[in-house]
């Protein structure tokens, strides 16, 4: 399976015509559309500093992040 993204503006007759790319093999597919009703106006290509720590600030209350990355460092050397 694969999944291409396509972003259009769709105008007042509804109609969408896209045109997939050539090793797309001939033959019956399923198409799937997702409509993603949050799609912003402006696109910002990445959060600010203090933003990007509000939204990564939940995943040190889950434990002690040095611990975790000991602990994944001996699986790693374990399997080597």
């Amino acid at each position: 399976m694969r999944a291409l993204t396509y972003q259009l503006e769709l105008k007042d007759d509804r109609t969408v015509t896209i045109t997939l790319p050539e090793d797309v093999p001939l033959g019956k597919h399923q198409i799937i559309i997702v409509i993603d009703d949050q799609v912003k106006d402006t696109i910002t290509a990445h959060d600010t500093y203090d933003e990007l720590l509000l939204k990564m600030s939940g995943l040190w209350k889950q434990g002690d992040g040095l611990h975790y990355q000991e602990k994944v460092r001996d699986e790693w050397n374990r399997e080597s």
